[in-house]
């Protein structure tokens, strides 16, 4: 599983997956899952610069950008934590293994 944030550009994305990543967004947090090097399902999310979006999952809680993580099934295990904000809320999502 590949998580990227928004910032994350279609060099940065293409080289991590080491394939094509067609219909390519800026500004769109990413989680790509591939199978024997080909993309088997993404989900491609709007983003909020400046706080975040109703809803969102974010893979850390600070962090520059563009950021990528790569997790594994034995390393893709999370604590999650929901947090309110006034419009909406935003699950943080911390990696314990």
């Amino acid at each position: 599983m590949h998580v990227y944030s928004y910032g994350a550009s279609l060099e940065v994305i293409e080289k991590a997956l080491g394939t094509r990543f067609p219909g390519y967004v800026e500004l769109t947090r990413r989680i790509v899952f591939l199978k024997d090097g080909k993309i088997v399902h993404r989900e491609d999310e709007p983003t909020e610069v400046e706080r975040s979006a109703n809803g969102e999952v974010s893979f850390a809680e600070s962090y520059p950008e563009p950021s990528h993580w790569l997790f594994t099934p034995d390393t893709a295990v999370f604590r999650a934590e929901k947090k309110e904000f006034e419009g909406g809320v935003h699950y943080a999502l911390t990696q314990i293994k």
